[in-house]
């Protein structure tokens, strides 16, 4: 597995445009470090490529149910 840092600066790179869109590997394994105890304060900029990622790869849901997000629920 690939460490969380390494996987997030892939995906902000794609979000921006400033390369090819991230293997898969790099969104897969960044959905794992989130589901490791202590989950890490993420930037925002890492929270908006996370989102981008997902809408891209049509994987919102995943990220939905890793990051505890229920729809209709207030958060």
């Amino acid at each position: 597995m690939k460490h969380l840092d390494e996987c997030l600066y892939y995906l902000v790179r794609e979000m921006d445009g400033l390369g090819v869109r991230a293997k898969d590997v790099y969104f897969d394994d960044a959905l794992a470090g989130l589901k490791e105890p202590g989950r890490p304060n993420l930037r925002r900029i890492e929270i908006r490529a996370l989102v981008y990622a997902a809408r891209r790869r049509n994987r919102l849901s995943e990220l939905d149910e890793v990051m505890g997000y229920e729809p209709g629920k207030a958060i």
